[in-house]
């Protein structure tokens, strides 16, 4: 179980650290001690995060950074916020970030996926966060001297044996063309590109079966497909909704039916709705080195590898066969029920 200890600058109470405690705990997380902790999170007060001296301080305890973990933060916060994701010497992870309700979820997420590195004994792997020494107290006359952790434990049990499938949400019971307009996805006159991830020859036969398509676009400028099988005019056409990152959206079906990617799961999940708990349980119980790829319902597809394998609470693993055509294979079926 992953142990986090929050920090703050230069004294100052965080509006959302509150709020970041409650979730934490509510996945599974242990609020700690700075010592003890596997995991800081150094909240920053306003867009940008951190001055320039406390970023340089910040960066003198990173030995590893991960940058793909600071642009999976980046992608939702101001775009020149000062963000910093990383190993420090006592093997401890560290994600300095503004905080706010959009990159407060991402933490979330990110934390979900750290866990999944080596979920069986990460905590060996990473170094053995159980022998670590205390933390030197670093000299007052630098700037990351401000920095306070609170301290505050808690203590949550779950069972693995038990896993409560939620599947609907007040979003998810709009008609498709009401979703678009829940998300202020507004119809762009800009051309929608087909994203490398969907580039094979068995998906875009499937996207190419329809003419009816359009291109939507959201308040932050990015491009999302939209196509109609057999058209974009019904209420009840089967629409699919293809994000620039890879991601696909069933939206003409009620429970969760998508190819997972950022930007969907910013369109889904929030912090009043989260990622659904029992998805990552299921994963961990059945499937624990594999990354969950896809839902469908009750199914989650989880990747190894280039292969897709699928598991549902009652049932056991199965391994579908090759990533691309797996989703040719799910999205020619939600395109026509």
């Amino acid at each position: 179980m992953l142990r986090v200890a929050t920090l703050t600058v230069q004294g100052q109470n965080h509006p959302l650290e509150e709020s970041l405690h409650h979730q934490l705990t509510e996945h599974g997380y242990v609020i700690d001690e700075v010592e003890t902790a596997n995991v800081l999170i150094c909240m920053g007060q306003d867009i940008q995060g951190f001055d320039g001296t406390t970023l340089q301080q910040l960066e003198a305890q990173i030995t590893e950074r991960f940058l793909g973990a600071e642009l999976f933060l980046l992608a939702r916060a101001f775009p020149f916020a000062r963000i910093r994701v990383g190993l420090t010497t006592k093997q401890q992870l560290l994600i300095a970030s503004p905080l706010d309700e959009s990159t407060l979820y991402r933490m979330i997420r990110l934390l979900d996926q750290f866990k999944r590195i080596t979920p069986e004994d990460y905590e060996s792997k990473m170094g053995g966060f159980k022998d670590l020494l205390s933390v030197p107290s670093i000299p007052k006359d630098e700037p990351i001297s401000a920095i306070e952790h609170t301290i505050e434990s808690t203590q949550t049990t779950t069972s693995s044996d038990q896993l409560t499938v939620q599947q609907t949400s007040d979003v998810s019971m709009l008609e498709w063309n009401s979703k678009l307009d829940h998300w202020l996805l507004r119809p762009s006159t800009e051309q929608f590109v087909m994203p490398p991830e969907l580039q094979h020859a068995g998906i875009q036969q499937v996207f190419q079966s329809t003419t009816q398509f359009e291109t939507r676009q959201n308040p932050m400028g990015e491009l999302y497909g939209v196509y109609g099988f057999p058209d974009l005019l019904r209420p009840h056409s089967k629409v699919l909704l293809v994000t620039s990152d890879g991601g696909i959206i069933a939206l003409h079906r009620k429970q969760h039916t998508v190819v997972l990617s950022p930007m969907v799961e910013d369109l889904l999940f929030s912090m009043t709705t989260p990622f659904p708990k029992w998805v990552s349980e299921l994963l961990e119980k059945k499937l624990n080195t594999a990354e969950v790829f896809a839902l469908e319902g009750t199914r989650v597809y989880g990747k190894i590898d280039r292969c897709l394998h699928s598991v549902t609470p009652q049932n056991s693993s199965k391994n579908e066969g090759p990533t691309n055509s797996v989703v040719a294979s799910l999205i020619l079926h939600w395109s026509s029920r």
